[in-house]
């Protein structure tokens, strides 16, 4: 896919566009690419979506099946878990809220505009 240029500076640092997939009809990310973007652990995340369990329903975020996992194998995703836990827009940005930090709101903003980018893109 080529990358529009709008959505590559987007992408900065983080390299945020390479961690976005397609599943179950929307955008997600791997909780082991949130882990590795704020530079936490499995625990932090886990706690965060415990003290929060009300705001995560299965639309934030949820846990693959073997053929959801060998559709993100096609799309190029490199699982370091199993089972792997993928977020939704709607996940990160909660997460983002509980971490609470610059970094966050970076990430958040830039989330935001690349998931409405390639939203626009598949149209």
């Amino acid at each position: 896919m080529v990358i529009p240029f709008h959505i590559d500076k987007l992408n900065n640092d983080y390299r945020l566009i390479d961690k976005v997939y397609s599943l179950r009809n929307q955008l997600v990310i791997a909780e082991q690419d949130i882990i590795g973007l704020f530079n936490t652990n499995h625990s932090m995340v886990q706690d965060l979506m415990f003290l929060c369990r009300h705001n995560f329903p299965d639309t934030c975020a949820f846990l693959i099946d073997n053929l959801e996992q060998q559709s993100l194998i096609e799309q190029g995703c490199r699982l370091s878990a199993s089972p792997c836990r993928f977020f939704t827009e709607e996940g990160i940005m909660l997460i983002c809220i509980l971490i609470n930090s610059e970094k966050a709101d970076q990430i958040s903003n830039n989330i935001t505009q690349i998931f409405a980018s390639l939203r626009e893109i598949s149209i």
